[in-house]
């Protein structure tokens, strides 16, 4: 017995469209909760519980069961605040870093922090230790930052413990000890956090199973460009054979900044430490593309530019999406992939000049373009 297929569609139809009203339903169900919720705790808020101050002013914060407001976060914040409501004194200081809701004012930030930090607030003294660490508006302080980070770091704050450790593991603000070092790595690898995991080597070889296979690649690429360098011999060297033994270096370089990606980077203690060195491994990897056109085609510079810039838009776009989607910083993304791009537009907009200046045809002493090598 066959099934017409209108009846077929119709049924479709009929099941996604029962989908899309029961997770609309779901949706303002949901909402509605948070409302009644919102709606409780500004009850308490305004009878001066201090707690509830706090909770009032993290829904206004985030718009949760009531539309999101910076500026009415940071009075209920204040409110709890100002009755000693230490997370609320964190928050009102991040307010102030952020300047959401307030004009941005490091003075008070670092004095609500270092208000809540006194209180034994783990997350306040781990921010403070941050502060000294960086030197952010005070001057740069290890030890004061090493002692913020050792009371977050007793009361079990991994992030803590794990920065209390690199000090430990590198001498900043404490005496060099690596057994104690390893100590705190451990603790705060036992609570999941990734960098004390690669640092004590529970991740350090955790490489993706990409990366299997382009590692021994960049390897034999290195070794297959050096060779086809040398063998030119020293006479008549033309861009192509140039941009070869460039290329071989280069791949050795990506293939160097790999290992110490995936072995090293739990010691890297900032964020702006292994974005930099993202960006450099994308600049490198954009240098080697960009070095590879001469070799496949001797005028293959202006479609490489052309491809960069296609890229780049293209990761633009990506970052604000996923930047969007994940709260990441943009400008962390927008660093990161304009290194490829960086890469790959340099040494290609070099060749475009070398080719109107004609450099091309007087490296060889020719005036046909040279001839590109043949990659076997």
């Amino acid at each position: 017995m066959r099934i017409p297929l209108a009846s077929v569609l119709f049924l479709a139809a009929v099941i996604c469209g029962a989908g899309i009203v029961w997770r609309v339903y779901k949706g303002r169900a949901y909402e509605r909760k948070l409302a009644e919720a919102a709606s409780l705790v500004r009850t308490r808020a305004e009878q001066g519980d201090a707690k509830a101050q706090h909770d009032l002013a993290g829904m206004y914060y985030y718009g949760k069961g009531v539309p999101q407001d910076y500026a009415e976060a940071v009075t209920w914040y204040r409110k709890a605040a100002e009755q000693g409501n230490r997370e609320a004194e964190y928050g009102l200081g991040l307010m102030y870093r952020e300047g959401k809701g307030v004009p941005q004012d490091p003075a008070q930030a670092i004095n609500w922090c270092r208000r809540a930090a006194e209180q034994g607030y783990a997350r306040a003294e781990y921010a403070l230790g941050n502060v000294y660490h960086d030197g952010w508006q005070v001057p740069q302080d290890y030890d004061a930052a090493a002692a913020w980070y050792r009371k977050a770091a007793e009361q079990g704050y991994a992030d803590a413990q794990y920065d209390l450790g690199y000090m430990y593991y590198y001498g900043y603000g404490v005496p060099q000890d690596r057994v104690e070092a390893s100590r705190l790595f451990h603790q705060a690898a036992a609570q999941g956090n990734e960098n004390a995991r690669r640092a004590i080597g529970w991740n350090r070889f955790h490489v993706p199973v990409i990366s299997n296979v382009l590692l021994p690649s960049k390897l034999l690429a290195s070794f297959y460009f050096g060779v086809v360098f040398l063998k030119s011999g020293q006479s008549h060297r033309n861009r192509a054979k140039v941009a070869t033994g460039v290329v071989a270096l280069l791949f050795i370089l990506s293939f160097v900044l790999d290992l110490f990606w995936y072995s090293y980077i739990g010691h890297l203690q900032s964020s702006r430490a292994v974005t930099e060195l993202y960006f450099v491994r994308h600049l490198v990897g954009g240098v080697i593309v960009a070095m590879l056109g001469p070799i496949v085609h001797a005028r293959s510079a202006k479609a490489v530019l052309i491809a960069s810039v296609a890229l780049f838009l293209g990761f633009v776009i990506l970052g604000v999406v996923r930047s969007e989607l994940q709260h990441t910083p943009l400008t962390i993304r927008f660093l990161c992939f304009s290194g490829l791009f960086i890469g790959m537009s340099i040494p290609s907009t070099i060749f475009l000049w070398l080719d109107r200046k004609g450099t091309g045809r007087e490296l060889d002493g020719k005036d046909e373009a040279p001839a590109p090598i043949a990659v076997k």
